[in-house]
């Protein structure tokens, strides 16, 4: 098999959003390496994530730096420096405290929908887009990249059951595109419908740039874009948190875990291959609604009905 053939094909082993990562980490690396006149050596990586750690760097981006370096290696098929140093140093790093921003605020899906009208109520081509985008982030548990990616075809409109059902082709957790279907409520798929109608948008991506006219102008949204316009819509909309493209699919997991979910539903329901992530993202808001919260200390929350509301 030729050379470039075999480039290729490895290429497709991962996403363009995990090969932006590394290509990230890796330019960390080799600036900081630049910076303290090293080689690339067992030593000085150690060095390099210890310096990071230390400068506030979160342990899961000093793993990610190493990651990137054993990528690089088998891509170039050579040996990773990576040897007793680095790995000693990383494992100290895990034990050490947290530190990074922590966990985003989730959206839940009464916030989420909030949201999607006040971008719709704008009577805007931008808002439409928007709230189309919200919705659909919040009924499907998207990641940016999922919603970036998703195609006129990708939807099938169902009359009869006044929904559409969504079929993501590719993923995070399914590299090899079997695919998985989501459900899309009723004012989701009007407002999808909406949206693909005023912009003429009849194949390929969904969501589209527009030009300051309000016009269709080019490709689709990038993940940059769509993270942007998620944290400025629930920004705008008077949520108060740390917000980013990861806020959809974290609320409507809180929203589920209240609604108490169980962790098989919540693995389908986000393709998550373990109960880890969706615990990990449910374990605070479950906490203010624990029976300690409720019969001790007497913590009122709002009903659970309300919260499923599609509004």
């Amino acid at each position: 098999m030729a050379t470039t053939t075999i480039n290729k094909l490895a290429a497709r082993a991962f996403s363009p959003n995990t090969e932006d990562t590394y290509a990230y980490a890796l330019r960390r690396l080799h600036e900081w390496l630049q910076d303290h006149e090293l080689e690339l050596s067992d030593a000085s990586i150690a060095s390099c994530i210890d310096s990071l750690y230390a400068s506030g760097l979160s342990q899961s981006l000093c793993s990610l730096v190493v990651s990137a370096v054993n990528w690089h290696a088998k891509y170039d098929s050579s040996d990773s420096p990576i040897g007793i140093q680095t790995s000693l140093t990383l494992a100290g790093i895990r034990r050490s405290p947290k530190q990074g921003h922590g966990q985003v605020t989730g959206i839940s899906w009464l916030e989420a929908n909030h949201i999607a009208e006040l971008r719709r109520s704008k009577g805007t081509l931008a808002g439409l887009r928007n709230a189309s985008l919200i919705r659909v982030g919040s009924d499907a548990l998207l990641r940016p990249s999922e919603m970036q990616a998703i195609n006129v075809r990708d939807i099938e409109f169902l009359p009869e059951l006044n929904c559409s059902i969504l079929t993501i082709r590719r993923s995070k957790t399914d590299p090899e595109g079997v695919g998985n279907k989501k459900i899309l409520g009723p004012k989701t798929t009007s407002l999808v419908l909406n949206w693909l109608d005023r912009a003429g948008i009849s194949n390929d991506r969904v969501f589209r740039r527009l030009s300051r006219r309000d016009r269709v102008c080019g490709p689709d949204l990038t993940t940059r874009s769509i993270r942007s316009i998620i944290k400025a819509s629930a920004e705008e909309a008077g949520l108060k948190g740390r917000f980013s493209g990861q806020s959809l699919r974290v609320g409507s997991a809180q929203t589920l875990a209240v609604l108490g979910v169980s962790d098989i539903e919540m693995m389908l329901e986000g393709r998550w291959s373990s109960p880890r992530m969706p615990a990990h993202y449910a374990s605070g808001i479950l906490a203010t609604r624990s029976a300690t919260a409720r019969l001790r200390y007497g913590v009122v929350n709002e009903p659970i009905t309300k919260t499923a509301t599609d509004s």
